[in-house]
């Protein structure tokens, strides 16, 4: 089993263009898409994550646990992994079927994770949700 092996095959996955330093800079379209890219490879992270974790595929490679494993993986990436693992059970539980389309942002996903389940909907029915620090 070789250490950074997940992060390996998701980087070829994912390469970026060789940037030299001749290139022009984007344009707006350019960085539109670029944008776009960026918020659906974040979402896939999160499916990745619940597929590792659900699955067990920690342990097809011979992790005791999901921990052992994302530690391993992806050293000091483990705690933004494990928020992003967090945010995508949320977001499984309020959207089951994927009906929001859209990508929670995690910081979102975390603070409502602090309220009971029974109020995630709600709070997202909300034209804006506010961090529970700012409740009354």
């Amino acid at each position: 089993m070789q250490k950074g092996n997940l992060l390996k095959q998701l980087s070829e996955q994912t390469q970026a263009p060789n940037l030299s330093n001749h290139q022009s800079l984007m344009t707006m379209q350019e960085a539109k898409r670029c944008i776009h890219e960026i918020k659906r490879h974040a979402q896939k992270i999160r499916e990745l994550l619940l597929d590792l974790d659900e699955r067990k595929g920690w342990e097809a490679l011979g992790y005791k646990s999901l921990r052992q494993c994302i530690v391993a993986e992806f050293g000091k990436s483990q705690s933004q992994l494990y928020r992003e693992l967090k945010a995508g059970k949320v977001q499984k539980i309020i959207s089951p079927m994927g009906e929001i389309s859209e990508q929670i942002p995690e910081r979102q996903l975390r603070e409502l994770s602090k309220l009971p389940e029974s109020q995630w909907v709600e709070a997202l029915g909300r034209k804006r949700f506010l961090p529970l620090h700012h409740q009354d």
